[in-house]
C-alpha cells in the first residue's frame, strides 16, 4: 500500500511580482522538504504560473467560495488534505493561523507580506522562512532561482506599463526606447501589453502588429523565455523575466530597486525619477556593450 505522501500549504493571495519575490524561499523550503508535496493557494492565473514552473505541484482557488471557511473560520477544507505544515503571506496572517491552529494539526507560519525595514524583499522572505521553519543552511535569493532552459528568441520586448501608472514613463519613451534599440542590436523589439494596459487604452499608442497581449501569465511565459532582451517597469512582467532567465534591464520610477529588485542572473537596475535621465542613461546602458 502506497503512503499518502505530506503536503505543504503554500497561501499568497497578492500581486503576481509579490508572489514570485516569494518563489525563492518557497524553493528553499522544497529543498528542505522533500518528501512534501507542496499545494497552492491563491490567485488561479499565478498559481497555475507557479505549478508550471514546479514552484508548487497543485493549486486551489483562494478566491472560490468553498474557501471562504479557510479565511473566516479557520477551516481547512477537503480539497486542501490534511497539509502538515503551512506558510500564510496574508496581512492577517496571524489571525488566520490561530484559528487554523484551532482545527487542525498543522503548523502554520504566518508571515508579513512585506518587510517593515529596509531589506530586499525577496531576502525577507528566505530569512523569515529559515526563522520559522528553523532552516540552518544560509541562501541569496538568487542561488534558490533554478537555470532554466528556452529555445532562442532574436527578439528584444518591452513591457510599457506596471500596477501603478506611478512607476511607468510616457508612451513616446518606450517608442524612442524600442527605435534606439533595434537600431542599435539591429534586432526586432516586440511590445507586451497586459490586461491592465489594454483596460487603460495604452494599446493604441503602439503598433498592432508588434504587440503580444497575453491571455494569462502562463502564455506570458511562454512568451519572454529565450529572448534576447527585456525591458520593462517593476511590474510582475519584469520579475518573471528575470526569474526565468532572460536578460533584463529594470526601470525605477519611483520605487527602490535595494527593496523591490527583479531577481535574475541576468537582471540590470537602471533607476531615474525623470525621464529624459532615464532615457540618456538607458541609451548609454545599450552602448556600454554590457549587455550580460
Amino acid at each position: 500500500m502506497n503512503k499518502i505522501k505530506k503536503s505543504f500549504l503554500i497561501c499568497h493571495r497578492g500581486a503576481l511580482g509579490d508572489f514570485i519575490l516569494t518563489w525563492p524561499s518557497i524553493l528553499l523550503l522544497r529543498r528542505n522538504f522533500p518528501e512534501h508535496k507542496f499545494i497552492g493557494l491563491g490567485r488561479p492565473n499565478y498559481m497555475k504560473l507557479a505549478v508550471n514552473l514546479e514552484i508548487v505541484d497543485e493549486w486551489h482557488d483562494a478566491e472560490s467560495a468553498r474557501m471562504l471557511d479557510f479565511f473566516e473560520n479557520g477551516i481547512i477544507t477537503e480539497e486542501l488534505g490534511r497539509p502538515e505544515k503551512g506558510v500564510l503571506w496574508l496581512k492577517d496572517a496571524k489571525k488566520t493561523a490561530d484559528l487554523l491552529r484551532k482545527n487542525s494539526a498543522c503548523s502554520f507560519a504566518p508571515l508579513d507580506p512585506f518587510p517593515s525595514e529596509k531589506i530586499h524583499v525577496a531576502e525577507f522572505h528566505v530569512r523569515e522562512i529559515s526563522k520559522c521553519l528553523q532552516i540552518k543552511e544560509s541562501f541569496a535569493p538568487i542561488s534558490l532561482i533554478p537555470e532554466h532552459s528556452f529555445p532562442f528568441k532574436n527578439i528584444i520586448f518591452i513591457h510599457p506599463g506596471s500596477g501603478s501608472p506611478n512607476k511607468n514613463y510616457s508612451p513616446e519613451f518606450y517608442l524612442e526606447t524600442a527605435k534606439f534599440a533595434e537600431d542599435h542590436f539591429k534586432i526586432p523589439v516586440k511590445f507586451i501589453l497586459g490586461p491592465v494596459e489594454m483596460e487603460k487604452g495604452t494599446s493604441k499608442f503602439f503598433p498592432a502588429d508588434e504587440t503580444f497581449t497575453p491571455e494569462n501569465s502562463s502564455a506570458l511565459a511562454d512568451i519572454l523565455g529565450g529572448a534576447f532582451l527585456f525591458i520593462g517597469n517593476d511590474s510582475g512582467v519584469s520579475h518573471l523575466a528575470g526569474f526565468l532567465g532572460v536578460p533584463s534591464i529594470v526601470l525605477y520610477k519611483n520605487t527602490d530597486p535595494e527593496i523591490w529588485g527583479a531577481i535574475g542572473r541576468k537582471t540590470a537596475y537602471l533607476k531615474n525619477p525623470l525621464q529624459e535621465d532615464a532615457l540618456k542613461n538607458l541609451k548609454d546602458f545599450f552602448v556600454s556593450g554590457n549587455i550580460f
